[in-house]
């Protein structure tokens, strides 16, 4: 069975030692001994006859019982596993609260079908960062392997639409004050509201930037989850209209006083 090439199944190794639970203790380190395994690995996996994970037993645990043990005495039956459908990034959250070294990989109907490494989590935690800061950069990590300038074009032009929009609010203002004013204060009330242009874009830029930044990180440590965005997104929202008003307090102090300052 194929799995996505982001879940646990597709990341896994399928080489794996598994004993069946009524082997004995020699015969589990014979085949240990006769495993071809190079990656380090610290220990075995029991499954039943049908092939059904049951738990591990860590390999020191094998030096010291009496050859004739039964493995099924030694067996962890708590053993923290990961389902093959899993998503990459549960998987490495999963990993990061245990502080897992090693981790079984199981099917639908809990069989044994590979292992999960801490050094792979490594590189998917690498992956994930990479991807979180392509987000918030408003692109995709695809735009590298696709040569297509429309391809690229699209991807870019879902973020900047919106950002568009916001200016647009900007131009909207202006064109209130043309219809409130007369022909010959126009050129001084447009020329004042030009030069307080920036200001408001770079306030706006950066607060969409630490929104972004807090959900994206968020998502990537775990500490949003997806069925909580529609809180985040009230919160956010109640937070940006606080900083707008302060903003705007203070900036309404810098319209009246700056011009007379500068003479």
């Amino acid at each position: 069975m194929s799995y996505s090439e982001d879940s646990a199944g597709g990341i896994m190794d399928p080489v794996v030692i598994s004993v069946p639970e009524d082997a004995s203790v020699a015969e589990a380190v014979n085949k240990i001994r006769a495993a071809e395994i190079d990656e380090d690995f610290y220990s075995v996996y029991i499954v039943d006859k049908t092939g059904r994970f049951l738990g591990d037993v860590r390999l020191r645990l094998l030096l010291t019982p009496p050859e004739n043990t039964k493995i099924s005495a030694l067996i962890d039956r708590d053993t923290i596993y990961v389902s093959a459908e899993a998503d990459q990034e549960e998987v490495k959250n999963i990993f990061n609260k245990n502080d897992l070294i090693v981790a079984p990989v199981l099917d639908k109907n809990h069989k044994l079908i590979g292992r999960i490494t801490a050094d792979r989590i490594i590189e998917v935690a690498g992956e994930e960062a990479a991807e979180d800061l392509y987000t918030m950069a408003g692109t995709d990590p695809d735009e590298l392997d696709n040569v297509s300038v429309f391809h690229a074009a699209r991807i870019r032009m879902t973020w900047l639409l919106p950002a568009l929009f916001g200016t647009g609010v900007t131009a909207l203002v202006l064109i209130f004050f043309h219809r409130k004013f007369d022909f010959e204060n126009l050129a001084i009330v447009y020329t004042a509201a030009i030069a307080f242009v920036p200001m408001i874009a770079a306030i706006s830029g950066n607060a969409g930037l630490q929104t972004s930044a807090i959900v994206v990180c968020g998502l990537a440590t775990g500490h949003l989850a997806a069925q909580r965005l529609s809180q985040v997104f009230m919160r956010e929202v109640r937070v940006a209209l606080l900083v707008a008003l302060c903003c705007g307090i203070i900036g309404s102090f810098i319209c009246a006083f700056l011009p007379q300052l500068l003479g």
